[in-house]
C-alpha cells in the first residue's frame, strides 16, 4: 500500500508516501511519469519524499508506479498521483517607489491574492499590517523592503522596496539685503 494514495502539495514542497506490505521483508522500488513538474525521480525504498515544483503556470502532476518485491516474487505495482499546484498570487504594487515624509499617505494595490498581511524591514516604517497603508509623517526616512504574504492554500510571499525621504527645504537667502 501507498499512504496516501494520492495528494495535492504546493509547488516547490516535498511529497510524502510511506509505502508498505503486510508480507514481512518487502522492498519496493518506483519509476515516475511527471507532467508540468520538476524534481521527481526513479528510486528504491519503503517512502518516497521528493522535492515537485511546477515549470509552468498551471498544475502540474507526478504519477509514481510502485513496484513490490518480497521473496523473490514482483507484486503487481500500484500507482500514486501527487498533483502539484501554484504557490498563492502574492502580487501588490504600490503607487511610487519613493514617498516623502510630508506626502499623502499611500496604500497599495494587491494584484494577487486578497486577504494576506504585510511586513517590513528594517524598523522604523509605520504601517497597518493588514491594508499596507504607510503612514508617512510617522515613518523614519530611509529605504524598506515591504512584503506581502497571502494566507491561502499554497501561501507566497512577495516583497518590494520602499523609500522615505524628508521634505525638500523650500527656505532661501540672498546675501544681500
Amino acid at each position: 500500500t501507498a499512504n496516501p494514495s494520492s495528494q495535492t502539495i504546493c509547488s516547490c514542497t516535498a511529497d510524502a508516501i510511506a509505502l508498505s506490505s503486510n508480507i514481512p521483508g518487502t522492498s519496493f522500488s518506483w519509476t515516475v511519469i511527471q507532467s508540468g513538474v520538476l524534481g521527481a525521480a526513479a528510486g528504491i525504498g519503503n517512502n518516497i519524499i521528493q522535492t515537485l515544483c511546477i515549470t509552468g503556470t498551471s498544475t502540474g502532476t507526478a504519477i509514481y508506479t510502485i513496484t513490490p518485491v518480497a521473496n523473490g516474487c514482483t507484486g503487481s505495482p500500484i500507482n500514486d498521483t501527487i498533483t502539484v499546484t501554484l504557490l498563492d498570487n502574492a502580487s501588490f504594487v504600490y503607487s511610487s517607489a519613493t514617498y516623502c515624509q510630508t506626502g499623502a499617505n499611500p496604500t497599495p494595490v494587491i494584484t494577487g491574492l486578497p486577504g494576506g498581511t504585510f511586513s517590513f524591514t528594517p524598523t522604523g516604517l509605520s504601517m497597518d499590517p493588514l491594508t499596507g497603508l504607510i503612514n508617512l509623517s510617522a515613518c523614519v526616512p530611509g529605504t524598506y523592503s515591504v512584503c506581502y504574504s497571502t494566507n491561502g492554500s499554497c501561501p507566497n510571499t512577495s516583497c518590494i522596496n520602499i523609500t522615505i525621504t524628508t521634505a525638500p527645504s523650500a527656505n532661501f537667502i540672498y546675501s544681500n539685503s
